[in-house]
């Protein structure tokens, strides 16, 4: 009886195991959907890596974590207004993120900003820290230095911008964006978020996004934004399919830029 105890505690004990390794792998291909789907959406409003996954903190992750990938999108939608007149571009982007939450990266694009401003890339350069709190809550805090070449986009070429991430359950996201020098032009802004995704399967997700982008310093206003829609990820493809739309207080500023439709990313994850 006691070598049958011993067998069934075994048992027990590789059930568990199993168990384990099965909920491990499932948050592991969860965590790569959503880095994949940050990286892929440009109309998402998340300028670049990494996602959330970064601030995660566990045994289970491994101490250095890293991504290379580019991207071909059908238009860059950035808070509801196109950078490239509605035509496709290329994109790219490269990321490393400890298991303390440190983590740091670039990401760059084609952009096409109506004449004579003219600058045809953008690139950003990003540093910061995530964290896990505990109780499914988790954030972070990151600084993005924005570039643009090719031409005038204001006074000035780039400006940074200031991110504060607060997430619950891996799934709800507030996201707070403060810049002083906007584009370069010179002008103060603070843009706020509301994301919300939802695993449907181990390799689709479905999302949703409402922000608000006070501009009160350029335009004495400030103009509300939506975008959803879904996406599929393999190990190294996400394909997505977002809806975005601002409303037609953004078209005192940016006019013919902002367009509501529909706009397809794919994006390889080269590692």
């Amino acid at each position: 009886m006691k070598h049958l105890s011993v067998n069934n505690s075994t048992a027990k004990n590789n059930t568990v195991s199993k168990q384990t390794e099965l909920h491990s792998s499932h948050q592991r291909r969860y965590a790569l959907a959503m880095t994949l789907l940050i990286a892929a959406v440009p109309c998402f409003g998340v300028d670049s890596f990494p996602s959330n996954d970064a601030v995660i903190d566990s045994d289970e992750t491994p101490e250095w974590r890293s991504n290379v990938y580019v991207t071909w999108a059908s238009d860059y939608v950035y808070r509801g207004v196109s950078l490239t007149g509605s035509d496709p571009t290329w994109q790219g982007g490269a990321d490393v993120a400890h298991r303390s939450g440190l983590f740091g990266g670039l990401w760059t694009s084609a952009i096409a900003f109506s004449p004579p401003i003219g600058p045809n890339t953008e690139h950003n350069v990003f540093a910061g820290y995530g964290r896990d709190f505990g109780m499914a809550w988790s954030g972070s805090v990151r600084l993005t230095h924005f570039d643009f070449r090719g031409g005038q986009v204001g006074p000035d070429n780039t400006f940074d911008q200031w991110q504060v991430d607060v997430q619950y359950n891996k799934a709800t996201t507030v996201r707070v964006y403060q810049a002083d020098n906007t584009y370069g032009m010179r002008f103060a802004s603070t843009a706020v978020e509301l994301q919300h995704v939802i695993p449907i399967a181990d390799n689709w997700l479905i999302s949703g996004l409402f922000g608000q982008w006070d501009l009160e310093k350029l335009s004495g206003d400030h103009y509300n934004y939506v975008e959803f829609g879904g996406s599929w990820s393999t190990q190294h493809v996400n394909i997505a399919l977002q809806y975005h739309h601002a409303d037609s207080r953004a078209r005192v500023v940016y006019q013919d830029a902002v367009k509501p439709g529909w706009l397809v990313s794919v994006t390889y994850r080269i590692f």
